[in-house]
Parts: structure tokens; C-alpha cells; sequence
């Protein structure tokens, strides 16, 4: 532990002329986060089409005009680089997680026949020098963290303080590098998640996405590894590593314990939006009969759950249509290890895949 908080006592001041972040001062109002404009189909996502969002704008029906300024004096820095801001005990060096952490990180990102083997060291040194963070995050640093092969990792998640249109900016320069500027680039304007892949191909490259941030009427981004937890749905998956520094953040204070330990299914969502909810719902069904009895402490999920205050007769046709989609990939093929998951996690799991199974069809209710 020591190690990994002095290497934030050391890099976590930044310099004059850094990319701005959420907590800066910009023209004398402090900085709360970023807003992204898609661009015209002919044009290529970049820096142009962020968007700086100031006190006020949670008030606004889209985007303001206001550009991101390239870089922030040295006196209107009003945060240090992120993990530096997070409570004691929550970044660590990959060693004290587990042994060969490290080496299946470098293995990870080198595996040969990996979609994104010929971009990811690139991209990582790309975004560094632009002075952002980067990080491994979700299914791969959960899965990696948890020991599982490296051959067993199917997709690169990342995340970082990069607004979308930066992320992008770079990670053509990256693939410039590495001699892929033919990959196809996209941002998904709902989500704003970016992502790369090679034309033609089904698996994306990378997939990234900024640090989120609530209170807005369109999609926004932040810098604060707190409040980015607080949308992710379970606290393993809030997990991130840092591949240039050999650290794993754990921004919920949770994550490392419940995926090394006997793993605990502990959700972390605080959005109170019910298809949101919903979703986590069906994804805890879904690891537990993925993880059968490496999953052995539901109780948090159970009493999260017990705590949710829609029913299924609220859902809308909408908030369905999405369900039954991630249904669909839950259960294919393992329906009856998903309905016997969802019994076992209560009776808000329980309705939930038994009303999807009626829908969409499958193993009888």
C-alpha cells in the first residue's frame, strides 16, 4: 500500500498547461464536467466537438457552445490527477493483489491474435504524454484481478479522464502509430462510449469510456473516480488498473476484497433509475451462474434488491425491449443455470427472469 500511495503523492500534482478536469477553474467558473456534440457524418470525432460544462448547465435541454480550452494554467488547477483524490485504502500495487498481477497485465495487452494487440500499448503512451489517465476497467480488470487467465479476457475495456472527443483525437494518433489509420472509429452518442475496431472485422479493438457524471439532461463526463462508481453496477467492476504504473484503483473500497476474497456480488449503482436497476438485477443473475459457487456471498445483492422501489407492472415497453435484449444474451444456450441463479438471489431476481422467460421464451416459468 505504501508504494502505490506515494506513487500518487507524486504524479497526482499537475502541471501548467494540463488537460483541464473537472474541479479547474476556467474564465472564473469552476469546471463540473463534459458534454460531447456528434459531429457531421463526414467528419472524424475530436477535441472540437467536447464541451465544457460549468455550474447552470444542468439546466439546459443539450449541449452548450463552451469549447474545452486546450490546457489549464497552473493557478486555475483545482484537482490533482485522479487516483490522488481518492480516501486511503483504495490503491494498491498490483504485487500486493496478486502474485503475477503485473505480468498477466503485460501479457494481456501483448496477447498475440488479440483485436487489440497491434494498438494498446500505443494508445496507453499516446494518452499519457496528452496528460490524461487511462485504465484497464470493467470485465478485464475484474476478470484479470480475479485471476482468471489471460487467455480467458475477451474484450479491453478502458476508462479514463479523456472527454470522448479527446479520447478519440488520440486514439487515432495512436492508430496512426501503429499503422492502422484504416480502423473505423465511433462514439456512441447515448453513452458516449468510444470505441475502434478494423474494418470488416466483428470484435471492437478497445472499448473506452470517460469517468460519468450525473445531474444532466444529455449524456456527460467527469474526472472523479467516486462519482464514476456510483454508476457502475457492481463494486468489482468499478475496479480499474493503471498498466503504465502497475496499480489497481478501487474506488468503491470494495472491489479487490469481494473478487480476490470469496467473491461477494455487491451492487454499487446509485442512479435510481428503474431499467437501470432492472439490468443490474438480470447481470446478478447472470454472474451467479456464471461463477456457480466461486459466488458465495449474495447477501448484499439480496438486501439491495429487497430495497428497490419499482415493480415489474412499471417497467415500460421501452424499459422491456432492453431487457429482453440483455436476456437474450444472458440465457442463451443456459436458461436453466440463469433461472436457478435468479431463484437463489430472491424474489426480485426471481420475477424478474421468470416474466423475461415468459416474454422471450426459453425454460418454462
Amino acid at each position: 500500500m505504501n508504494d502505490a500511495r506515494n506513487f500518487v503523492d507524486r504524479v497526482g500534482t499537475r502541471p501548467g498547461g494540463a488537460p483541464v478536469l473537472a474541479g479547474d477553474v476556467v474564465d472564473g467558473e469552476k469546471v463540473k464536467g463534459f458534454a460531447f456534440v456528434v459531429p457531421a457524418r463526414d467528419e472524424r470525432a475530436c477535441r472540437a466537438q467536447d464541451r465544457l460544462l460549468v455550474a447552470g448547465d444542468e439546466a439546459l435541454a443539450s449541449p452548450p457552445a463552451r469549447a474545452v480550452p486546450v490546457g489549464v494554467a497552473s493557478e486555475s488547477i483545482g484537482v490533482d490527477m485522479p487516483p490522488a483524490g481518492l480516501p486511503d485504502g483504495r490503491v494498491f500495487a498490483a504485487e500486493e493483489v496478486r502474485a503475477g498481477l503485473a505480468d498477466d497485465v503485460r501479457a494481456l495487452l501483448a496477447r498475440p491474435n488479440a483485436p487489440w494487440q497491434a494498438l494498446a500499448n500505443e494508445l496507453l503512451s499516446t494518452v499519457a504524454e496528452a496528460g490524461h489517465a487511462l485504465w484497464i476497467s470493467g470485465g478485464a480488470a475484474r476478470d484479470l484481478v480475479h485471476g482468471l487467465t489471460v487467455e480467458e479476457v475477451n474484450d479491453l475495456d478502458l476508462s479514463g479522464t479523456a472527454p470522448p472527443g479527446h479520447f478519440t483525437e488520440l486514439a487515432y494518433s495512436a492508430l496512426r502509430a501503429a499503422g492502422l489509420s484504416e480502423c473505423e472509429q465511433t462514439v456512441t452518442p447515448k453513452s458516449l462510449v468510444c470505441a475502434a475496431r478494423v474494418p470488416g472485422a466483428d470484435d471492437r479493438m478497445i472499448e473506452y469510456r470517460s469517468l460519468a457524471l450525473r445531474g444532466y439532461q444529455f449524456p456527460a463526463t467527469g474526472s472523479d473516480l467516486e462519482e464514476d462508481s456510483g454508476h457502475r453496477d457492481f463494486a468489482f467492476n468499478a475496479l480499474h488498473y493503471d498498466a503504465l504504473t502497475d496499480v489497481v484503483i478501487d474506488s468503491t473500497g470494495h472491489g479487490v476484497n469481494d473478487v480476490i476474497g470469496p467473491m461477494v456480488l455487491r451492487p454499487v449503482l446509485n442512479l435510481n433509475q428503474a431499467l437501470r436497476e432492472a439490468l443490474v438485477v438480470l447481470r446478478g443473475a447472470k454472474f451467479k451462474a456464471r461463477w456457480r459457487e466461486d459466488l458465495v456471498d449474495v447477501e448484499p445483492f439480496s438486501t439491495w434488491t429487497a430495497g428497490l422501489r419499482w415493480s415489474l407492472d412499471e417497467l415500460t415497453p421501452a424499459d422491456w425491449a432492453a431487457l429482453e435484449k440483455q436476456y437474450r444474451e444472458s440465457a442463451a444456450g443456459k436458461e436453466p443455470e440463469l433461472a436457478a441463479a435468479a431463484r437463489e438471489l430472491g424474489p426480485k431476481a426471481d420475477g424478474l427472469v421468470r416474466e423475461l422467460c415468459s416474454r422471450v421464451g426459453g425454460i418454462g416459468a
